[in-house]
């Protein structure tokens, strides 16, 4: 097994474009010093879908998940790959990017909507099935909530989705962290918003590590027992009626079909909805 300790990076953005909660700027005085500061009117942060490309990684998850993708998308063009494995990290198993439960269930649900419309126009018969069961698991496996101790006290259920170029049995050393030393890894959260030491407190758990070899094994047993519990289950799309004959009519019925939806980030979901038909080689202008 290999452990990536590349270092970690503070989000200033999570995979939507939207502002991190753990980072912001303040303007004003600091060290008895004024500082200048300038203002950016609301249309000029508004980048065009599209404007900056989004390089996925492939996704793990457990063994079966694994394998199941890679047979499916084996011989696909680059933008339905692109396509799936987009669906997948912004939708199905955002993490912590979506740390509220209602926009995080409404974007999964849209992700099996989305999945659906990539089956049908892309898949055949069997393979479509196999790739939408597939998907389901995923956003399945995201949403089952851990007790501590099949997955620590990651909320999500998932791993972090590995980054490109990452090898197979990659496992992200924050979420063995999570797992093993949860005080630690809330002390370094804490760090990364107070802007303190965390780089120290990460490096301290990964010294740890040598010593601790089982930590690896004992993760990798504890995430396939969580799959087996939480799957199988048949996850509803509130979006299912969405018209999939092509991905004009389909993004104008979700965008109808969210103005319904209460207490949701209709912004958000738009701007998702509308990169997605980006992906796979349309443009479709989002309403923000």
């Amino acid at each position: 097994m290999k452990i990536n300790s590349v270092l970690i990076s503070p989000k200033l953005y999570d995979s939507n474009g939207q502002m991190s909660k753990q980072m912001r700027t303040v303007t004003g005085i600091m060290n008895d010093v004024q500082h200048d500061s300038v203002e950016i009117s609301p249309i000029g942060r508004q980048l065009s879908v599209g404007a900056i490309e989004h390089h996925v990684g492939s996704y793990y998850g457990n063994a079966d998940i694994h394998e199941s993708l890679q047979r499916i998308l084996e011989g696909k063009s680059p933008e339905v790959r692109k396509a799936v494995y987009t669906i997948i990290e912004s939708n199905l198993a955002p993490g912590g990017s979506v740390p509220n439960e209602v926009d995080r269930y409404a974007l999964q649900e849209l992700g099996l909507s989305q999945a659906k419309y990539v089956a049908r126009h892309y898949f055949g018969e069997e393979e479509d099935s196999e790739l939408l069961s597939t998907l389901n698991n995923i956003a399945v496996l995201s949403r089952n909530r851990s007790d501590g101790t099949a997955v620590g006290a990651n909320p999500y259920g998932e791993p972090t989705p590995k980054p490109v170029g990452a090898p197979d049995d990659y496992v992200n050393i924050t979420d063995l962290m999570r797992r093993f030393a949860p005080e630690s890894h809330q002390q370094m959260e804490e760090a990364i918003i107070n802007g303190g030491d965390w780089f120290g407190v990460l490096m301290k758990f990964a010294q740890q590590i040598p010593q601790n070899k089982d930590w690896m094994k004992k993760y990798r047993e504890e995430m396939d027992a969580a799959k087996k519990e939480a799957l199988p289950v048949k996850l509803d799309s509130r979006f299912d009626k969405a018209n999939l004959t092509d991905i004009q009519t389909f993004s104008k019925d979700v965008q109808q079909m969210l103005q319904q939806l209460p207490r949701i980030d209709r912004e958000t979901m738009d701007r998702n909805n509308a990169y997605f038909a980006h992906v796979i080689g349309h443009t479709v202008a989002s309403k923000n």
